[in-house]
C-alpha cells in the first residue's frame, strides 16, 4: 500500500463512511504535483481542497493547455484545478457548486489540523 492509500485508510478511520473516494486525493495530488514548484521554500499547511463527489470526477477541463506543459484535465474541488468555481471551463456544468459540510466531517478536519500542529 502506498503512502497516499494508507494515508486513505486512515482519514476512514477517522471521518467514517463520509470520506471521499481515494480517487479523489489522487485526482487532487495530481494538480498539486503539477503546480508544485521546483524548489519549495516555504510550507503552508492550510485547508485547499473542498469535497469532491465521484460524479464531480467525470468533468474535465475543456481549456487548451498550449503554452503550458501537459495541464491536469480532471475536475476536483481544489484551488489549484482551473475548473473550480469556473463552470464555463468544464465539459459539463455543476449544477449543485457548494456542498453542505456536515458537522462531523469539518470537526475531523479541526482535529486533523490541531494534531499535525502539535507533532511539529
Amino acid at each position: 500500500m502506498g503512502q497516499l492509500e494508507s494515508c486513505h485508510a486512515l482519514l476512514g478511520q477517522i471521518i467514517g463512511s463520509e470520506i471521499e473516494p481515494i480517487e479523489v486525493m489522487r485526482r487532487a495530488e495530481e494538480h498539486r504535483f503539477y503546480w508544485r514548484p521546483k524548489n519549495v521554500r516555504v510550507i503552508l499547511l492550510a485547508e485547499s481542497h473542498v469535497y469532491t463527489t465521484t460524479a464531480e470526477l467525470d468533468r474535465h477541463l475543456k481549456i487548451s493547455d498550449e503554452g503550458f506543459a501537459i495541464i491536469p484535465q480532471g475536475f476536483v474541488r481544489l484551488v489549484y484545478c482551473l475548473g473550480y468555481g469556473e463552470n464555463e471551463t468544464l465539459d459539463t456544468p455543476i449544477l449543485n457548486p457548494k456542498k453542505q459540510w456536515h458537522t462531523s466531517v469539518l470537526e475531523s478536519f479541526l482535529q486533523l489540523y490541531e494534531s499535525s500542529e502539535r507533532e511539529l
